[in-house]
């Protein structure tokens, strides 16, 4: 039994790029929450291991206790996140697998895949913070842990209201997939800033090739950014009343009284919005319209970055284009209102839902 711990060690090491000590660190918190108290001459390692989302941490009273994440979700979205930054077309690991050329990412994935089967008997989910009847989360990568055990937890629906920045990557798309392929419902309201920061195609990908059931809110900001998991369990995100936004801290509370209120508002936001399937081929033809008018004055790799730019947004695929050919194309675009440039340099297209809705009668 010895030879085998030594040995998995040795391949989560290899997989993660860190020494081995790490990763018997890790291993222990299969047996139990560690406390930080504890070990505090660990706690570099233990942020190691919480900014890959493969453990999370809760407080009680002035204790810091670590758990696992369940690494069937935590190892594969180590490497969707790879694979997302390789090629924004690929949606999922299935898709990788269909892609023969991208050989080192499918060897990542069979590693994954190996180490998780060796983990599966050690993980038992632990979710010791459910035991407290409110907690509050603070950073993206912990509240994607969190969300990530607590999806994991939903056997018929999980409601959704949530739009960038709070939709939290690839441990909590992996998790909702998973989810969706065991029957649960999946419904989602978001606001239309999600279609153009994260692109038009990966928005259809996930109402068309899976069971999910999306909303477009029928304004410019969501009043409130919550999910709500078996009618039980709730996270919500804290208002960020300065910059009219909500911050990245989220409580989570059982109530099942709590629960119904949430489920009330978000029928109300429901009624309020659309469906997205409902616009879909109206993109579609607004999109075909929108690159034809660019096609005369644009070059042909200018359009295929701008295309590009209205499918995948902020996840076009890195490096695909050339930099010369982006900066023309930026120029271009820009003088003719065809692009928006965040402060953050962030880049999406530039068109509203009216727009669509207009094109569309």
């Amino acid at each position: 039994m010895r030879e085998e711990v030594t040995e998995m060690t040795r391949e989560i090491s290899n997989f993660l790029a860190c020494d081995e000590d790490t990763v018997s660190l890790f291993l222990k918190t299969f047996e139990a929450p560690i406390n930080l108290n504890e070990c505090y001459s660990d706690e570099e390692k233990l942020n190691f291991l919480s900014s890959l989302c493969l453990i999370a941490d809760y407080k009680d009273n002035q204790n810091k206790f670590f758990f696992p994440i369940d690494p069937q979700y935590s190892f594969p979205a180590i490497v969707l996140h790879e694979v997302w930054n390789a090629d924004s077309n690929l949606h999922t690991l299935s898709d990788l697998q269909k892609r023969e050329d991208l050989v080192e990412l499918n060897v990542r994935y069979k590693q994954s895949k190996k180490i998780v089967k060796e983990l599966k008997c050690l993980y038992k989910k632990q979710l010791p913070f459910l035991k407290r009847k409110a907690i509050t989360v603070q950073g993206c990568s912990r509240i994607a842990s969190y969300i990530s055990e607590l999806l994991e937890t939903a056997n018929n629906e999980i409601l959704a209201v949530v739009s960038p920045p709070h939709l939290l990557g690839e441990i909590v798309w992996r998790t909702v997939v998973n989810r969706m392929s065991n029957g649960v419902k999946y419904l989602r309201i978001t606001t239309f800033d999600e279609i153009l920061r994260h692109g038009y195609e990966i928005a259809k990908n996930e109402v068309q090739n899976y069971d999910e059931t999306l909303y477009i809110y029928n304004n410019e900001y969501l009043p409130e950014k919550f999910y709500v998991i078996n009618n039980v369990t709730i996270a919500f995100f804290i208002p960020d009343i300065h910059n009219k936004d909500f911050k990245f801290e989220a409580q989570i509370i059982n109530n099942n009284g709590l629960s119904n209120k949430y489920v009330k508002t978000f029928c109300r936001l429901k009624d309020n919005s659309i469906n997205y399937n409902d616009l879909v081929d109206k993109i579609d033809n607004f999109r075909s319209q929108f690159l034809s008018k660019a096609q005369q004055v644009l070059s042909n790799n200018e359009i295929k970055w701008l295309a590009d730019i209205f499918d995948y947004g902020l996840f076009i695929t890195n490096g695909k284009h050339n930099a010369a050919v982006i900066e023309s194309a930026k120029q271009k675009c820009l003088m003719n209102n065809w692009i928006n440039i965040t402060s953050k340099g962030e880049i999406t297209a530039k068109y509203c839902l009216q727009n669509i809705l207009d094109y569309g009668d």
